[in-house]
């Protein structure tokens, strides 16, 4: 690929199970010596297209050549990235597609992702997702020709449009909820209570046993929250951990004052919503070399050996035509048009 001269430039997808940790220094070099533009991070499991894996790699040859650009401290409250990113790319780059490949559990996202799109707007497509471990400790994810980074964000400009579709299949379990307290992704109150106490009560009917910080990240994956979008429709919130205040960590903020619904969902939904996603993307196309799917790993965690249904009702929109991807924590996407948005819980796919 590296001496393949319709190559452009090169996508990568890796697996956390490799463990790179002792050898960030040797990636480094390498990566420094590729003469080839590069994109891509270190996900808790790659997608080839019908199966998922949680060791290897996936290299993706790109005809186009893209301009990437790193965004540091991603947690750092004193930064004002609109500020950032209007300095980091100079106004004559031109661009059709924005991917952006993202620490997971950098506190700030939100804040970054509406940054970008203050700056840049609707005129273009966004797509990317949440690099990281699913053991949640923050380390060197994200990458391009200068490194393996924490904490940080590489952008890659595309020339091309990418077409894509978000879908989810996530429902109100209960509804009519309030954030009243909240710091960046700790959710400290629901509705003025704790909000530990008050999400164990609205789900303790369906649940065996009182939630603890061993079980609490295998509970939550059936019961997300799902932030009330005005235009109807929810952006979904993953809770993976409690801290001992009794507070929920999520991946991606939540704002004080934001509505939400408790969600549920069952296997068969979320199959069906996934395939149907697929169906609107083949719908946006006439011709695709590769279909490109970001997904979210909690998803894969809830459907658990039916996962490979998902995968297989996406393909089939797309008969032979390779798929290959991630599953991330959070997604990023405005769909092609409207508001950019960090979701969890959601299948992302866009048409190369």
């Amino acid at each position: 690929m590296h001496q393949n001269n319709k190559v452009k430039s090169i996508m990568i997808y890796a697996c956390d199970a490799n463990n790179y940790s002792q050898q960030i220094k040797k990636i480094n070099t390498i990566l420094a010596h590729c003469d080839k533009p590069i994109v891509g991070g270190i996900f808790p499991q790659i997608i080839y297209n019908k199966k998922s894996y949680e060791n290897g790699f996936i290299l993706i040859g790109l005809p186009n050549i893209i301009t990437t650009f790193i965004a540091h401290d991603l947690s750092n409250n004193q930064i004002n990235y609109e500020t950032i990113l209007d300095t980091l790319i100079p106004e004559e780059v031109e661009f059709k597609t924005m991917f952006i490949s993202i620490d997971g559990l950098s506190a700030r996202i939100g804040n970054f992702v509406e940054s970008l799109y203050a700056v840049f707007g609707d005129s273009i497509n966004y797509i990317g997702g949440g690099a990281g471990s699913l053991s949640f400790e923050q380390k060197p994810c994200v990458l391009n020709n200068q490194g393996l980074f924490q904490d940080a964000a590489i952008i890659a400009l595309f020339d091309q449009i990418m077409p894509t579709q978000v879908g989810h299949g996530w429902q109100a379990f209960d509804e009519n909820h309030q954030i009243t307290s909240v710091d960046k992704n700790i959710v400290k109150e629901i509705d003025y209570k704790n909000a530990l106490e008050t999400y164990e009560s609205i789900i303790s009917s369906q649940i065996s046993s009182s939630i603890n910080t061993d079980n609490f990240f295998t509970i939550a994956q059936s019961f997300p929250l799902g932030i009330k979008r005005m235009e109807g429709g929810y952006i979904v919130r993953d809770p993976i951990a409690i801290n001992d205040q009794g507070h929920l960590i999520c991946v991606g903020e939540l704002s004080q004052g934001d509505y939400i619904d408790i969600l549920t969902a069952d296997k068969k939904t979320l199959i069906a919503s996934a395939a149907d996603t697929g169906k609107k993307l083949k719908q946006q196309v006439t011709k695709a070399d590769g279909i490109l799917l970001i997904d979210c790993i909690s998803r894969a965690l809830f459907l658990n050996e039916d996962f490979e249904q998902e995968l297989i009702a996406i393909q089939d929109n797309f008969s032979n035509t390779p798929m290959f991807g991630a599953l991330v924590l959070g997604e990023i996407s405005n769909s092609g048009s409207g508001y950019l948005e960090f979701y969890n819980k959601t299948s992302v796919i866009a048409a190369l």
